[in-house]
């Protein structure tokens, strides 16, 4: 994408946030300190990491920010330094993003050979390969020195762990001395019922039902009623 020579702000801004990468690296240079532009006759050059900086235009003016370069986002124009960070409202905490243009590079690093070519084409001075691989080895000694630091103190801290650790053993053994010397107090015997078992109730033997029969009584006949023709038979007999 070109770069657009209107004066509408829509247009130009476009051509910033959609600029090509090779247009972003030119745009993620910072200025040199004044020791550094007087040592390499250079006065600005793109950020890379382990770049040591300084953040001059930071929100809370009072404290001056100082560090490595930790990540550089030529996406968003944004640069991440250690130790300047925010927290957040969960309690994480965030590294905070810096423009390019609100730092300066206080020391380089020169372990990339496109580097080292870039300051001896743009230099105003003459200087030589061997010139700024001296400042690859006094990057190496102060990485030395930072490691032995780190080392230190972690080995203070494993000193501190083993002294607590002798401690509390020490006191673990007190304290067995003291319980075995201690008179052991008897407690009293408690009797305790003992639980009597349950006494089974044995089922009774049931008598079994003898059927007795029933005495029927004896039918009484009933005479029967004597019609009237009947009667007169009698009579004539």
């Amino acid at each position: 994408m070109k770069q657009t020579k209107s004066k509408q702000p829509r247009k130009q801004r476009k051509s910033h946030f959609q600029a090509e990468y090779h247009v972003r690296n030119r745009k993620m240079t910072a200025p040199l300190s004044h020791a550094l532009r007087e040592r390499y006759g250079v006065r600005r050059l793109p950020i890379h990491v382990n770049d040591k900086v300084t953040v001059f235009q930071n929100r809370s003016q009072d404290e001056e920010v100082k560090g490595k370069v930790i990540r550089v986002i030529p996406q968003r124009y944004a640069i991440h330094i250690e130790g300047h960070s925010k927290e957040k409202a969960d309690g994480t905490i965030v590294s905070f993003p810096v423009h390019p243009s609100n730092i300066v590079i206080t020391s380089l690093s020169l372990r990339d050979k496109k580097r080292r070519a870039i300051i001896q084409r743009r230099s105003v001075k003459e200087i030589t390969e061997e010139e700024l691989a001296e400042d690859i080895f006094d990057e190496d000694e102060e990485l030395a020195e930072e490691v032995e630091d780190l080392d230190m103190l972690e080995d203070e801290d494993v000193l501190e762990e083993e002294f607590e650790d002798i401690e509390l053993d020490e006191l673990d053994v007190l304290e067995e001395l003291a319980e075995e010397e201690a008179p052991k107090a008897e407690a009293p015997k408690v009797k305790t019922p003992k639980a009597e078992a349950p006494k089974a109730k044995t089922p009774k033997a049931e008598a079994p039902k003898v059927k007795t029969p029933k005495a029927e009584a004896p039918k009484a006949k009933t005479p029967k009623a004597k019609t009237p023709k009947a009667e007169k038979e009698e009579e004539s007999e």
